[in-house]
């Protein structure tokens, strides 16, 4: 059976999931997984999408793919690799001195429908002072019609799914933020719950970029908007910019596969 592995953080006032997403294994399987996975979006999209956003999506699925291990020599190999499980790991030593919990190594069944469908159904959501104040596409560098038309109902979707899963005290904390699968056409049932960080400064907000963005997030309180979600609302059509987003050599491997 095969496992995505994540280093987990639990400190007062610190929730951090942290996955060895910055390995890329240089392998055959890593190759092969990336370019049937450029090769299955280039099938689906064209000529509906760009080029580069297409190679993109692909990559990205392909990447997602290569987090799979079948033992725990893999796993430990995966995380040493990993510079942003090295930086967690300096600070954990940093922080042991102090009497902070030592973090464990969690591992999680392999999702297929998960790691397949990663980059046009991830969701960033937003929970401040219990309350959740908005949602974003988490690749944020490409459109996808599809989440575009069903907005409505993926609000619905993710808010039911936070009042009956995620809302404190369900959860022992009141200010996060949660990633989840959202599985187009299967709506609520769908969801699925990928991992929870803090909610401070080191924390992606996607399309909440802006000064602004952060104080409708961060309000969480009774004048604060409804809970808004924002997906790119019409194709990116910087082919250079977009397929600049996939590491050269890869970019490479790639075109000389197409």
């Amino acid at each position: 059976m095969t496992y995505v592995i994540f280093i987990f953080h639990f400190f007062p006032f610190l929730l951090l999931f942290r996955s060895p997403k910055d390995v890329m294994t240089d392998n055959e399987t890593t190759k092969s997984d990336i370019i049937s996975s450029v090769k299955a979006s280039l099938s689906r999209n064209q000529p509906l999408a760009p080029f580069g956003q297409t190679v993109l999506d692909g990559f990205m699925t392909g990447l997602a793919k290569s987090m799979r291990v079948y033992n725990g020599m893999s796993a430990v190999s995966l995380l040493l690799r990993s510079i942003r499980v090295q930086d967690d790991l300096r600070d954990v030593v940093r922080l042991s001195l102090h009497g902070y919990p030592i973090p464990a190594i969690v591992f999680r069944e392999w999702d297929d429908d998960v790691a397949s469908s990663s980059s046009t159904s991830e969701l960033r959501c937003f929970v401040s002072n219990n309350r959740l104040t908005g949602a974003s596409q988490y690749n944020y560098e490409s459109y996808y019609a599809d989440l575009v038309e069903k907005r409505s109902q993926i609000e619905r979707d993710v808010m039911r799914f936070f009042e009956e899963v995620m809302r404190a005290p369900l959860l022992p904390f009141v200010n996060y933020v949660f990633d989840l699968h959202y599985g187009l056409g299967k709506g609520y049932n769908s969801i699925k719950l990928i991992e929870l960080n803090s909610f401070d400064s080191t924390t992606s907000s996607c399309l909440f970029s802006g000064p602004e963005d952060q104080k409708q997030l961060q309000a969480g309180d009774d004048s604060s908007p409804r809970f808004e979600l924002r997906l790119v609302s019409a194709p990116i059509d910087d082919n250079n910019h977009l397929l600049n987003l996939v590491p050269l050599r890869w970019l490479n491997i790639i075109k000389d596969a197409l």
